[in-house]
């Protein structure tokens, strides 16, 4: 008999009593254990891969999607590997930047400093810092607040790939169904004007896609970006992709995929 697969203790226990009952006590003993191991090697196999794929630079989001694992393992596995992504590693080293301020910005710092030092801690573009490491010095400081702005930027930077992500899914989505070129062709021949203009026609036009493709964009966004990003960010981020997505070009065509796609999320 081939080696048996499990994934909790109840599976395991009915399956050596049923064993043991057609195999002989040994041999299910035997089975189990290839099937332990099979298990065991299996799943090594793939966070492997993972770690493979990671260090050479492929993105959390992307193997998510190849190994159709959710992110939140993934991060979590990289967190507890210590790794670090090959791509980030040789395209950004640690930069050092010495940078000469004038006079004014320097005045302005120093000012700054001493008043966020009296007060002991300081609270920047949603970053909090205290102690030596934000007030050991005027240089220490102004690294806090470039650290607090790149974190902050990078936030924003990750919104607007995500928002373009899913503008470009809900493009497709009115170009394929809907009866969106139905109402085009009737209401807005020249759609560049009522764009521009953002008529009347443009409002309902919106509204018939905000109606129509909300929940499919809200399933396509658990699918590839996972519940907690999708439970935190579609509901902000969705009145933006909306809106850009009606600026992105109206006559193209859709991939054989991404029409499959959507068509399978409406059934």
């Amino acid at each position: 008999m081939a080696a048996v697969t499990f994934d909790d203790v109840s599976k395991m226990r009915a399956l050596l009593k049923r064993l043991s009952k057609t195999e002989g006590a040994e041999s299910a003993i035997k089975i189990l254990e290839d099937g332990i191991e099979k298990h065991k090697l299996s799943k090594e196999l793939l966070y492997d891969q993972i770690k493979s794929e990671y260090l050479n630079g492929l993105s959390v989001r992307s193997i998510s999607r190849k190994f159709n694992v959710p992110p939140s393992l993934i991060s979590s596995l990289v967190r507890e590997e210590g790794l670090e992504n090959a791509e980030a590693v040789q395209s950004n080293p640690r930069i050092q930047i010495n940078v000469r301020l004038s006079e004014d910005d320097s005045k302005r710092l120093n000012k700054l400093y001493n008043y966020w030092g009296k007060v002991g801690k300081v609270n920047f573009l949603d970053s909090a810092g205290t102690g030596e490491l934000v007030f050991g010095s005027p240089t220490s400081f102004a690294r806090f607040i470039l650290e607090a702005g790149v974190s902050s930027l990078y936030a924003d930077y990750l919104n607007e790939q995500s928002i373009d992500e899913l503008a470009n899914f809900v493009r497709h989505l009115r170009l394929d169904d809907f009866g969106a070129k139905t109402f085009l062709d009737d209401h807005m021949p020249d759609y560049e004007d009522h764009l521009r203009r953002f008529s009347p026609e443009m409002e309902k036009y919106m509204e018939l896609i905000d109606s129509k493709c909300k929940v499919i964009a809200l399933e396509w966004a658990k699918s590839s970006w996972g519940e907690e990003e999708t439970s935190f960010l579609f509901e902000a981020m969705w009145p933006k992709a909306l809106r850009r997505s009606l600026n992105q070009p109206v006559q193209t065509k859709i991939s054989r995929d991404l029409a499959l796609r959507a068509r399978r999320l409406k059934g």
